[in-house]
């Protein structure tokens, strides 16, 4: 809330009028008005200014009607729109929080927060608002919605399906819907489902840009390039100012041989935003690691395929990094034999660049496994040597989601005595993120130099930021 100013200053109202002759207690809506109506008018005209455009004012009119009338929720919710609208998020839950005191029964209300909270990096609170909305209005497609995509960031992906799912039934023609599930899908590894979504999506409205990303992933994963650099095509239509879709766009050009058109897109990202550089960097990488050219992915299923069809064929298959276990199901349906999932189940053990220390923790809940797959918990350094201890032969496959250097590097070390020709790593965060040279990729580099590896890429995704490797 704006403070109050005084007497003789200029009304935040915009009239031009000292504020004791506006909205001031003295003034024609002063004290005596404010008996009978306390609120009488503020909010209606604290909405024509926001509609209006003028933030500043509707913000101090919705607070002198919230603290003349703390009882009225519509000044609260004007309140909160406002300082949204300023980029003031705190305020902005502040006084839907009020609201809410006020109105604990509002399903759009919990919508309202759970965004906020979302935008606020707090996925475990919007997804319990999110819920609240759903328990409140459970035939409104809308909570449901948003329950999906916080599920889907929380890597929560069967639940988000199933809320996305959810979603459609109330309301079949919203196209968001059916592209947030067909992302959902793809990383639950169901490709073909995923695909029908994402055309259903399109089929809905053709302008949508997120459905042309995300349907040239499953395109590229599916050997289909120019398809893939078509439906890019289609999403920078849409939004020719977008330096990710501008970035892809500009890979598969240059990948197909156009390299003028390639330049074109790619050119500018070189003076761009560090990911932009960090981005074109990557693709310099794995463009000039030899050839031929290794095959571009789409979804992290491929990389799972491609390197189990190249590994050895005995051996560990082990994955570090399991959290909600979407990728070691995966694995596990995959490798025809047993596989070991090891995490703490803490989150990340140190601060990650902008992610602070126990991040993608799952507050020490296992996820549900199939039977061929066992969970170890615990941090890597505690519970690999004892298992490797108990468990004799080689490294057939290892899928590392470390994230982390020293967390790589502590894997790599443990495992390196196992390490030897057919094993294949696949590295789920190598390449393509801001800090991508510090991370996954230094701690393989040193140690493929430190043990003398020979190595080679089998595939690599820069949606995915993965690299499949394969020890000769």
């Amino acid at each position: 809330m704006m403070p109050r100013p005084g007497r003789n200053d200029p009304c935040p109202c915009g009239s031009g009028r000292k504020y004791k002759r506006c909205h001031g207690a003295e003034g024609s809506r002063g004290a005596a008005a404010r008996v009978a109506s306390p609120a009488a008018g503020l909010v209606d005209e604290a909405n024509a200014h926001l509609r209006a455009g003028r933030t500043a004012q509707a913000q101090a009119l919705f607070g002198f009607a919230a603290e003349a009338d703390p009882a009225n929720a519509d000044a609260h919710v004007g309140l909160a729109r406002a300082c949204f609208d300023a980029g003031d998020l705190a305020g902005a839950e502040r006084s839907l929080g009020d609201a809410l005191a006020l109105r604990p029964a509002s399903a759009e209300l919990h919508n309202d927060l759970g965004h906020l909270q979302m935008l606020g990096g707090r996925g475990d609170d919007a997804i319990a608002s999110f819920e609240r909305a759903v328990a409140l209005a459970p035939d409104d497609a809308a909570g449901h919605y948003n329950l999906g995509g916080a599920l889907k960031d929380a890597g929560r992906v069967d639940e988000a399906i199933a809320s996305l799912e959810r979603a459609i039934a109330r309301s079949p023609r919203l196209a968001t819907a059916h592209n947030n599930l067909g992302a959902s899908l793809q990383e639950a590894g169901r490709l073909d489902a995923a695909r029908a979504s994402l055309e259903r999506a399109l089929a809905l409205d053709p302008r949508l840009a997120d459905a042309h990303f995300n349907l040239h992933a499953l395109q590229l994963g599916a050997g289909e390039r120019d398809a893939a650099i078509a439906s890019l095509e289609r999403a920078h239509a849409q939004r020719p100012q977008d330096a990710s879709i501008r970035f892809f766009l500009g890979v598969l050009l240059e990948a197909a041989g156009r390299l003028e058109q390639g330049a074109a897109h790619l050119g500018p990202l070189a003076t761009g935003t560090p990911l932009d550089r960090a981005r074109l960097d990557a693709w310099h990488h794995f463009r000039d690691a030899g050839e031929p050219l290794p095959p571009m992915i789409g979804s992290p299923i491929d990389a799972f395929r491609i390197g189990l069809a190249a590994a050895r064929p005995d051996g560990l298959v082990l994955e570090f990094g399991v959290r909600h276990g979407v990728s070691l199901r995966q694995i596990a349906a995959l490798a025809g034999q047993s596989v070991h999932g090891f995490d703490s189940f803490e989150g990340i053990p140190e601060d990650w660049h902008d992610e602070p220390r126990g991040s993608y923790s799952t507050n020490g809940v296992l996820p549900a496994v199939p039977e061929n797959a066992r969970l170890h918990a615990g941090w890597f350094e505690r519970t690999l040597p004892a298992f490797l201890a108990q468990h004799p032969g080689p490294l057939r496959f290892a899928n590392v989601d470390c994230d982390l250097y020293a967390s790589t590097r502590t894997v790599l070390a443990e495992l390196a005595p196992r390490i030897g020709r057919g094993t294949v790593l696949v590295f789920d965060e190598y390449a393509g993120h801001a800090h991508w040279r510090e991370d996954e990729f230094r701690a393989f580099q040193e140690a493929a130099a430190r043990h003398q590896w020979r190595w080679r890429y089998l595939a690599f995704g820069l949606a995915t930021q993965q690299a499949v490797v394969r020890i000769e």
